[in-house]
């Protein structure tokens, strides 16, 4: 019999707390974000079979990350595979990015740090397997995470198969057939490896993304550098700029004004975070991509209608309304979902109805 977690029951202002704890249970140690804090949607349901788990994961937009704090208190040394079912998803690991349109897949190591960004509602089967099941099969898989198996080579295409056969009905198996189905998935995974260009030193596929996914995605990933800018994604993925730019031109909003939108609301996220609470608001800037606290501040004023400041305060005042609420018998406080409602989760490239906040070359 596997296991179901899922916001569906849970406050709405304590989902992504739940959700946290849940996917750690699941797989491992992580930091997960949302800038969708309330109202947060999660569901993660897991399987055995053998020393592998299977499990399918629905949520909502997400910035997942593996690092060193979670690595210190971690004693696993497990491979895990992500397989896109609907979304895109990017994996980053050992200075690679893999974007994963649906259909790819990608592996990442438990011991070293790793991101997996989310920019939109997602669903993806996550494959995870010790190493020692993966490593007799294949030459140095470490030097292959964050690699896209795409969907268009036919092992990974075998493998895929595979996998969304084998949930939901790994556990009616017949006992004797178990670990010889384990060991045929193993097998494919290995194969679908050994399948891409650099485990021949050959060169990288892009798992079948059009450009403003894979733009996306890179968006995404790298929000809080502050010298993103269209330049630099050109660079990073190939593109000419005239080529990112012409990507755009039909658009109700410009690549520079959609990564300065989504820096603004990853800080007002930031200022409703428990975690931030004794974090400046300039250090916030900073870590979010804001080289101009002077810029910033006008820039979020022009969006939300208030001050940062003014914001954080509020927030505070309703969660310790909250929490008072918390603390009262039912039927005799305000209603307890009484704290600010933090912005809804967009799709990385969502153009925007407000146009008046600075463009993203005001940054640098």
């Amino acid at each position: 019999m596997g296991q179901r977690f899922t916001t569906d029951d849970v406050a709405a202002n304590e989902r992504l707390d739940y959700w946290r704890d849940a996917i750690c249970d699941v797989f491992v140690q992580l930091e997960c974000r949302s800038a969708n804090r309330r109202g947060f949607f999660g569901a993660v349901s897991t399987e055995e079979l053998e020393r592998l788990s299977l499990s399918v994961v629905d949520a909502d937009a997400q910035h997942v990350v593996r690092g060193r704090r979670q690595l210190a208190r971690a004693s696993e040394d497990d491979f895990l595979l992500s397989f896109q079912i609907e979304g895109v998803g990017l994996v980053r690991q050992d200075g690679r990015d893999a974007v994963l349109a649906p259909g790819a897949m990608a592996l990442y190591a438990s011991t070293r740090p790793y991101e997996l960004v989310f920019p939109r509602k997602f669903r993806q089967v996550v494959l995870q397997l010790p190493r020692t099941l993966l490593s007799p099969l294949i030459t140095n898989p470490d030097a292959l995470t964050a690699s896209t198996l795409a969907p268009v080579v036919p092992e990974t295409r075998l493998l895929a198969s595979a996998l969304a056969e084998l949930h939901g009905n790994a556990t009616s198996l017949a006992p004797a057939s178990r670990s010889h189905v384990a060991s045929s998935l193993v097998r494919s995974l290995a194969a679908a490896l050994a399948a891409l260009p650099q485990a021949h030193g050959g060169a990288s596929l892009d798992g079948g993304l059009s450009a403003r996914e894979r733009i996306g995605a890179y968006v995404a990933a790298h929000l809080d550098e502050t010298g993103l800018s269209p330049g630099t994604i050109a660079a990073a993925l190939g593109y000419s700029r005239q080529h990112v730019h012409r990507l755009f031109a039909n658009e109700d909003e410009s690549l520079e004004r959609t990564i300065w939108r989504l820096r603004l609301e990853r800080v007002r996220a930031d200022l409703t975070d428990p975690a931030f609470a004794h974090t400046s608001i300039a250090e916030l800037c900073a870590r979010r991509g804001f080289a101009s606290p002077e810029h910033f501040s006008r820039a979020f004023r022009a969006r939300f209608g208030t001050t940062a400041l003014a914001y954080r305060r509020r927030s505070e005042a309703s969660a310790a309304r909250t929490s008072e609420d918390r603390r009262r018998p039912p039927g005799t406080g305000r209603h307890r979902y009484g704290a600010l409602p933090a912005p809804t989760a967009e799709d990385a490239l969502a153009p925007s109805a407000e146009r008046n906040a600075a463009p993203a070359s005001a940054i640098a």
